[in-house]
Parts: C-alpha cells; structure tokens; sequence
C-alpha cells in the first residue's frame, strides 16, 4: 500500500518557482506485513551506498522470549519490495570470549560507518534477569550486509542495552554510540568509540546524569553541539527529557523536560538539510499514539507538524529515523493492534513534503 501527496496548493506558486523544483512525496509500505513473524519489535534502518535499506528488527514468539532472533530485510534500489527477512543474530548464540550463549534477543542499532563497514549493535541476555541481564553485544559486515562476522562484546557488564543508532563526531573514526544501563537504577550513557577498517580500537563512557532516562537520541545542534533526546522512565515526568554534551569537558548537562508530551515510549530525532531537527515520539503523556513528528531550530522548542499515526485503538512505537544521502527521510517502527501481532511499517518522505509541513505549522523556510 502506497500513499502519494501532492500539496502544491498549500506551498503557493512563489514557493514554488525554480526549475529544480520536486514534488512532495510521501509513502509508506510494511516492511513486515502483519502475520508474517510475531511479536516483530524495536526496528532499526540503514540507508546503504547502493540506494537500498536494510532494516533490522527482533522477532519471536513473544518479547524477551528464547526464540527470539534478530531479523534483516533489504530493500532493492529504489523500490518498496523488501526481501524475505533472514535471522543474522540466532537465538544461542554467544560473544567471542564469553561461554554464556544468550537466552533472548533486543533493541539492534545499525550503523554504517565512514569507512562502508556495517555495524550491528544489540543486547544480547544471558542471565534470566530480564533486561537488567543484558550485554552490548555488536557485528560487523565487510559487505553491506550481507554477511556478517561473529559476535563481541562491547560492553560486558549485565543492564546495558543499546537503542538508537551513532553519532559520527568526523571522518576520523570518532563515534558516539547511546546505550542505557537498566540494573539497580536507570540511567542513559553514550560510549565513545574510535573505530577502523571494521575493528573496535577504543571504548570511552560517558554517563548522562541524573536518573529515569534511558534510550538516548543523539543529533546536532548548531554551532556543532551535539544534543540527546531521551525517554523519561518516570510516570512523574510525562515528557521528552533533553541533555547537551561538552566536548570540551567530555561531561552531559543534567537532562531537562521539553513540552513535548510522551508516555515513557521511545523517540528518535534527525537533522534536516536546513539545520534544524525532526523527533519522532508518541505525542501523549499516557498512550503509544499518536505516533508524530515535531520541528525545532533551537533543539529546545519544537512544533508539532504531523501525525503518522493516530488510530485509538492501535500501539506505534520505537520509531528509528534516518535522512538518507539522497535527502530522502525515512522511518520504521512497530505498529500493533491490541492483542494482536505487531508489524514493522515504513514510511519515507522528501525535502519538499516536509517544507510543506513546516509551512502548514507556520514555520518559515530556513537557511
């Protein structure tokens, strides 16, 4: 299924002058039709050099479950048919160095570094303590995916997850990773990591202070700041929390509450070509839907400018955000009905479709 909108009325014939002009576009397709796998869960997506995706996702009988494996499917260039999924993460597998396999699966982070090596961070539970079990477990593809190396470790101690995908501080290798720890208390962190020719050459960590957060989002903030959007894990503090980093300092400020409403679910955010940032998150103290986008030029305040989803009777969550080297956004998360087995879906949307929403919103085109 396919949605194509055409909003030239709304952009206004001065708005549309100049010959490089593109259409809105926005559509959207499952990339795990309902019924396909059960309990497909917490996607992540990857825009490749060959104009594919490849997104990535837990599936099992149930969350947390033992057979529970990470799943993959690519998309051909260009075109909205994804591949049968494949498992590259299989349940009982376990880390070089460790002799404990792992007994479930969750939260996998793609990443394509600056060197075309694919990265694929997870947790990995070998303890049966639930999340608070959990390693950071990663592999690499030489190939784009599609083969991968054997498991590691990145992080060994029980409670860690990761969630969104890295930040790359340059072409140097410099890489911010955001994880969370979940084991005697609640807190985000981000790793710093210097990698090369697919090797893991160094691990720094950096806490977030402060607790009831987790699930950092890391993007940046003008002049080169890099900021993190995190998920309150507190019902006192229905709202998307907020911390800036220091790179002089290496230090996370203590995370703020923005006026953005949301109901302990997980968000993601991505700069626009105009300098600004786009959050995806569940705009409802109390509920996983609607599933919405919001603006901000400042990374503090933030606009309201379209709801993907917004069916009562419906779950979305875990949404994964990416703008792809062509300009082209793209998102993926898990869409349920109550009671019923959950979906991966995908929706993609340009520079122009977006420009309409912000003028919609009554934001003024940027720089």
């Amino acid at each position: 299924m396919r949605e194509r909108f055409c909003l030239l009325a709304l952009c206004g014939l001065a708005w549309l002058a100049g010959p490089a002009f593109a259409e809105p576009l926005y559509e959207w397709q499952w990339t795990v039709p309902p019924g396909i796998l059960l309990s497909n869960q917490a996607p992540t997506i990857a825009a490749l050099p060959d104009g594919a995706l490849l997104v990535c996702w837990v599936a099992g009988s149930t969350e947390k479950a033992r057979d529970v494996q990470i799943y993959c499917s690519r998309s051909g260039s260009g075109s909205s048919i994804w591949e049968r999924p494949r498992p590259v993460v299989q349940r009982g597998e376990h880390a070089q160095g460790s002799w404990l396999r792992n007994l479930t699966l969750g939260n996998p982070v793609l990443f394509l570094d600056h060197q075309r090596y694919l990265w694929l961070f997870y947790a990995a539970v070998d303890a049966p303590l639930g999340w608070s079990g959990s390693h950071v477990d990663y592999k690499v593809s030489s190939d784009l995916g599609k083969t991968w190396g054997s498991s590691r470790r990145l992080v060994a101690g029980w409670g860690n997850l990761p969630r969104n995908s890295a930040l790359a501080l340059g072409s140097d290798g410099r890489v911010l990773l955001p994880v969370y720890h979940e084991l005697f208390g609640i807190h985000g962190y981000v790793l710093e990591l210097k990698i090369g020719h697919g090797a893991m050459e160094k691990v720094e960590s950096r806490r977030i202070p402060g607790g009831d957060h987790l699930q950092p989002s890391l993007v940046w903030a003008e002049p080169r700041r890099v900021v993190a959007y995190l998920r309150s894990a507190s019902s006192r503090v229905p709202h998307v929390l907020r911390s800036e980093y220091d790179q002089a300092t290496t230090r996370w400020s203590r995370p703020e509450a923005l006026a953005l409403p949301n109901s302990k679910s997980a968000v993601d955010a991505v700069n626009t070509s105009d300098g600004g940032i786009l959050l995806a998150y569940n705009d409802s103290p109390t509920h996983r839907t609607p599933l919405s986008l919001a603006y901000s030029r400042d990374s503090r305040r933030f606009t309201k400018i379209w709801d993907f989803e917004s069916a009562p009777d419906l779950r979305f969550s875990y949404p994964a955000l990416i703008r792809a080297a062509d300009g082209m956004y793209h998102l993926v998360y898990r869409a349920q009905e109550i009671w019923a087995p959950a979906a991966i879906k995908h929706v993609m949307f340009n520079q122009e479709w977006l420009t309409v929403r912000l003028r919609a919103a009554g934001i003024p085109k940027g720089n």
